[in-house]
């Protein structure tokens, strides 16, 4: 029966192939995140709200992915526009030709390890576990925001680096 296990096992398995192809091209997990998130957009987000969203989606602290663009910044893969004297929250953030590059290099590479990964697997079968594994992630949401709402009950806070 498939149960969290067999998908942490599957997880930390593609995992580290990820960690693998990012190495290749002296990228982390981190700065990947900040890449795919602007390479996939069809326009720049606000820097506030890539903050935001990447924070929720890892788990992390927003100082934490704060850091991760400001040294995507200095290494010139993203840039940060805004009008001057503008509201610094209505900054945006995009990638530079550079950092296009690289989350191009990246995403094709990523994609082939996938192709290879599913290669063989009927169509069919993918489709049933994807559908499996968003019911299982909206409901474990679910009892999460439950669990929040009783008396008494503090916010999740993210794990620290530490206790990952």
């Amino acid at each position: 029966m498939l149960d969290g296990q067999d998908i942490g096992q599957a997880q930390r398995a593609t995992s580290a192939i990820l960690a693998i192809v990012l190495a290749e091209h002296d990228t982390t997990g981190e700065e990947w995140a900040v890449l795919d998130a602007l390479g996939t957009r069809a326009s720049p987000p606000e820097r506030a709200r890539l903050v935001a969203a990447l924070a929720g989606a890892s788990a992390t602290r927003t100082a934490a992915v704060e850091a991760v663009i400001d040294d995507a910044e200095a290494a010139g893969l993203v840039r940060i526009t805004g009008a001057p004297g503008c509201d610094p929250d209505a900054v945006q953030v995009e990638l530079t030709a550079v950092g296009r590059a690289l989350h191009g290099l990246l995403r094709e590479a990523i994609d082939h390890m996938a192709r290879e990964l599913y290669s063989g697997i009927p169509e069919a079968d993918l489709a049933a576990t994807h559908r499996v594994l968003a019911e299982v992630t909206l409901r474990a949401d679910g009892w999460a925001a439950l669990w929040e709402a009783l008396p008494g009950q503090e916010p999740r806070q993210p794990p620290s680096k530490s206790a990952r």
